[in-house]
């Protein structure tokens, strides 16, 4: 047999020797890993007793490898532009469907591990090839516990075979997803099918085999074979990925595919961070490289940081659109984010300009959230105050107009007595309107 890009590549005398020979008493069943994203034909051809190629008897099949771009979250810009600086992304590349048939000898391809006593992969359960994976060897209440790490994109299955030699209905051999109970096998059990819907999401498959505290039957263990994660694709962290390959930009349509490694960033990790972005509108790009060195289509992730912007008020003038009569001003503001003024503080200004922008110089500086000034002459003020975050960014000024007139006359009123004496009294129609 062979795989090439001829859609109907046959065999001579001469090339024979670069085909790939299935003797007749192997299993035939053949496994290609890492096909290019492309169209293949696989071609069967029949060979006589001397290895050479029997005209008329070959057989060809198409088939196609399409790789899925990414699928991108984020923690920091999941719901629409954030004032956080700081952007934490993860792509998550989909493999085919993972089919685990043990035929490497290891458990692979997948994210697998042990509990207890740990499986091992053997030959004699002879179910499809020549490898499955059997429980390992237990006393009485022992347990067995073989386990998948996977997330899926999507609403998928799970489906393996499973064979069962043991004490009916004390030994079992077990299935959970999640620490939930599925299925349960006692007893001789012959190679059966078994299958079960997994959610979109991280999920933990285990199979175990457990025995009870006395009693042992048959072979006193179970099998499984030709894990199935099927209909549609589950990523599989680190199976098939030699490296990840990113670029945050504010171009839209990067393809990272096609550029020059050199000018991207090249990571064995899908995790994505940058600090300190200033603000604007962003994307990610990112695509995963097989160990033949294909590169997955670019997935591209939009995120955008906000300028953030304080918000003022004032004790002493809390209308901006009002007339007062005090000459003292008291302002305050708060940051929509601690993170904008982690170690940058503000800059403040007051003066009588609509649109001043504080400039970045100590001495406009503060780190301070509350503003004076005292014994303001009449008229129209704007107070200006800018934060800034500890990578030395601004956020947007934020400007708070104070109108100061004249004071109020004071409101007199008197009362007489039957006495010689006088009595008056006045009013202060604005509190703070006049020094005692």
């Amino acid at each position: 047999w062979k795989i090439s890009d001829a859609p109907d590549e046959t065999p001579t005398n001469e090339t024979v020797v670069n085909w790939t020979y299935v003797f007749p008493e192997e299993e035939r069943r053949v496994t290609a890993a890492h096909q290019a994203d492309d169209t293949h034909y696989f071609h069967l051809a029949v060979t006589d007793g001397e290895g050479l190629p029997v005209p008329g008897y070959e057989r060809h099949l198409r088939f196609n490898v399409v790789s899925d771009p990414a699928q991108v979250t984020s923690t920091t810009h999941s719901t629409g532009p954030s004032l956080s600086r700081t952007f934490s992304g993860n792509s998550v590349f989909y493999d085919c469907d993972l089919s685990c048939d043990f035929e490497s000898g290891t458990f692979s391809p997948g994210n697998w591990s042990f509990q207890d006593t740990p499986w091992v992969i053997v030959t004699n359960g002879r179910f499809a090839g020549s490898h499955e994976a059997r429980a390992g060897s237990i006393g009485h209440s022992g347990v067995s516990s073989l386990v998948l790490q996977v997330t899926a994109g999507v609403l998928s299955t799970v489906a393996f075979d499973l064979r069962v030699s043991s004490d009916s209905g004390y030994d079992y051999l077990r299935f959970y997803v999640d620490g939930i109970l599925l299925g349960s096998w006692s007893g001789e059990v012959t190679w059966t099918r078994a299958g079960y819907n997994l959610s979109a999401g991280s999920h933990t498959l285990r199979w175990t085999y457990v025995k009870n505290v006395n009693y042992s039957s048959g072979a006193d263990t179970a099998w499984i074979d030709n894990v199935l994660l099927g209909n549609e694709p589950i990523p599989l962290p680190g199976s098939n990925w030699r490296e990840y390959r990113h670029m945050v930009n504010q171009t839209p349509d990067t393809e990272v595919a096609s550029l020059d490694p050199g000018s991207v960033t090249q990571s064995d990790s899908p995790e994505v961070t940058l600090d300190c972005l200033v603000p604007g509108d962003y994307w990610l790009h990112a695509a995963a490289v097989d160990w033949l060195g294909n590169v997955t289509p670019t997935a591209h992730y939009a995120f955008s940081v906000l300028p953030g912007l304080p918000v003022v008020s004032s004790a002493s003038h809390p209308n901006p659109a009002a007339q007062y009569g005090k000459r003292d001003v008291s302002l305050s503001w708060t940051c929509p984010s601690a993170e904008l003024t982690a170690s940058g503080g503000y800059h403040v200004v007051l003066d009588q300009s609509a649109d001043t922008a504080p400039g970045l110089v100590p001495e406009t500086h503060t780190t301070e959230t509350v503003f004076t000034a005292a014994n303001l002459a009449v008229g129209t003020y704007y107070f200006h105050v800018q934060g800034v975050d500890g990578c030395g960014i601004p956020t947007e000024t934020a400007h708070y107009q104070v109108n100061v007139r004249e004071a109020a006359r004071p409101v007199v009123t008197f009362a007489t007595s039957s006495t010689s004496n006088v009595v008056l009294n006045w009013t202060d129609p604005e509190f703070g309107g006049f020094a005692t």
